[in-house]
């Protein structure tokens, strides 16, 4: 395994061909009838620091929303 293949996910697509994915930016950076044919585009990738900066805020975003949204616990009575 080269050290870029664990940055990259491979799916197969209906028409046979295969894409790989970039597993900190989510862009498809190539696609391929042979998966081998994947390993140039891989080495040569570089993710766009605007790409990722925007996925992060996005991120938190969410995050955010999903904690607002998050129903509160109610303290319980301490009854003798």
């Amino acid at each position: 395994m080269t050290p870029h293949e664990s940055d990259y996910v491979h799916r197969s697509n209906p028409n046979g061909t295969t894409d790989s994915i970039c597993k900190s930016c989510f862009l498809t950076v190539a696609s391929a009838i042979w998966e081998a044919d994947l390993d140039s585009a891989e080495r040569e990738h570089k993710c766009d620091p605007f790409r990722l900066k925007s996925l992060r805020k996005s991120v938190q975003r969410v995050n955010e929303a999903a904690k607002s949204t998050r129903p509160r616990r109610m303290k319980q009575s301490l009854a003798c």
